[in-house]
């Protein structure tokens, strides 16, 4: 392959990356809960549609029913999910799959609907007005558009400053322009619009597909599967929750939505740049790469400014992990809503700590389980290392006082990310623990690396006036004391 070919590869990598983890999208990618939503569904469509190319000449029966339980996991993991089943049958139709094949997934598919239509609120919440429903799912598949770029130009959309700099103000005056040129509805306009051009090029791209006779290519296949699933998610929420995008119009476009979109539009551009081998050289192999760079440029502002919300949402989780494992309730950590109760919270915690996931399974959390004792002596203090108490709280779950702790440390040679932190008495007896949590005071939250956090927060459980308390750094793996941070009175 020349080097054309290679730079397109390269751009169809990038605009993955970009389209995948823009922080556009960090609501969905950086919440404890919702990250598993968008991964474990996108997962089950990818390997479906994977399965399907895969065995499309010798076992396609088999592999409809493997995309089929796919779908179904899907279905039963998020409520877009159900949208995989679209993918499914798009694809097969897409590879000439014989129709005896679309069987299994056909009656997984229908047994899957009426488990949703019997489980209550569902069939309620639908709204059945195929003109709104199609608007709607126009500005709908705008939403990144507006995110990254025409946003700058609406002040009720612009939850991030756009910024200093070149990049900034070209966006923002253009957003402005366009919004001038259409007048006092150019938000609803604009949405249609674009909106309108994907929905075009997806329609072109699969009857493309369906036209050639040549046999698609694996990136076609997931290309079309991920703009199939994209637009087929779209059309299920535009069409369960147009009551609710009647009263709030603007959440139409909300952030919650913009990875399923962003799938869309990747879809898009991966399919169309499959083009057909009598294309002209530049066509296929110069244009892809201009796009992506061009797409990178676009998404930087925004992307910079949701680095700075991505990093307290990170700390904040970060805090809550750290009383989850002290079995203390922190009011200012934990949900106590409609969404999230503060029984099901408990119920859920006590289910993870019994069989030892997520921040139940680290080595802090084995240290204390096991009633583990610092070794006696002394240990390095790394210039310019602080810890602080700041704030107080009685723990309604015990009764006892909690000190809320913040600190960091700076540099240590050869320090592990992960490294644990205890908090312990003079006794060396273990009194609470902390987790890295930031990056430090005074640090940028963007760069083009990732630099190792040295902000750490956490709790003391029961502080008394006057005792000694130590920070302590540990090698995950053999518990060796790296440095010591004494702990502020």
């Amino acid at each position: 392959r020349g080097r054309s070919s290679a730079a397109s590869g390269a751009a169809g990598v990038l605009l993955a990356v970009l389209a995948l983890t823009w922080l556009g999208n960090a609501r969905m990618l950086v919440h404890g809960n919702e990250l598993v939503h968008a991964y474990l569904v996108t997962s089950c469509v990818v390997m479906a549609a994977l399965f399907l190319h895969a065995s499309r000449f010798t076992w396609s029966g088999r592999g409809m029913l493997l995309a089929g339980l796919l779908a179904t996991a899907a279905t039963f993991s998020f409520g877009p999910g159900i949208a995989g089943f679209v993918v499914v049958f798009v694809t097969a139709s897409m590879l000439r799959l014989p129709p005896k094949t679309y069987v299994a997934p056909a009656a997984l598919f229908l047994v899957s609907v009426l488990a949703y239509l019997m489980g209550g609120g569902v069939g309620d919440a639908m709204a059945l007005r195929p003109l709104d429903n199609l608007a709607a799912l126009l500005r709908w598949l705008a939403s990144p558009w507006f995110h990254a770029w025409l946003g700058f130009a609406e002040p009720l959309m612009l939850s991030w400053t756009p910024g200093d700099g070149a990049i900034p103000a070209a966006l923002s005056a253009m957003a402005r322009g366009l919004a001038n040129l259409l007048g006092p509805d150019w938000m609803r306009l604009a949405g249609i619009g674009i909106g309108s051009l994907g929905l075009l090029a997806y329609g072109a791209l699969m009857w493309r597909g369906w036209r050639s006779r040549l046999e698609p290519t694996r990136l076609g296949i997931l290309a079309m599967s991920l703009a199939t699933f994209g637009l087929g998610t779209g059309a299920i929420i535009c069409l369960a929750r147009l009551v609710y995008f009647d009263l709030h119009p603007m959440q139409v476009m909300a952030d919650r939505y913009l990875p399923w979109t962003c799938l869309f539009w990747l879809g898009l551009v991966l399919g169309w740049s499959e083009r057909p081998a009598t294309a002209r050289r530049w066509a296929r192999d110069a244009i892809l790469p201009v796009l992506a760079l061009v797409t990178a440029i676009a998404l930087q502002p925004s992307h910079v400014t949701l680095a700075g919300w991505s990093a307290t949402v990170h700390r904040n989780v970060q805090q809550s992990s750290v009383a989850a494992q002290l079995g203390i309730w922190d009011p200012q950590r934990f949900p106590d809503g409609a969404d999230a109760s503060r029984t099901d919270v408990e119920r859920t915690l006590a289910l993870m700590r019994q069989q030892r996931l997520s921040m139940f399974a680290e080595p802090a959390f084995n240290l204390l389980s096991r009633g583990w004792r610092a070794p006696t002596g002394e240990h390095p203090v790394p210039p310019g290392s602080r810890a602080f108490g700041n704030r107080e709280f009685v723990d309604d779950l015990s009764g006892d006082p909690v000190m809320s702790i913040e600190g960091w440390v700076t540099r240590i040679e050869d320090r592990p990310r992960d490294a644990a932190l205890v908090v312990v008495d003079a006794a060396g007896e273990i009194r609470g623990l902390a987790r890295f949590s930031f990056i430090g005071p005074g640090k940028r939250g963007f760069r083009l690396n990732v630099p190792a956090k040295r902000g750490f927060d956490g709790y003391v459980l029961a502080p008394r006036t006057g005792e000694v308390l130590r920070v302590l750094v540990l090698d995950p793996g053999s518990n060796r004391v790296l440095a010591q941070v004494p702990l502020d009175p």
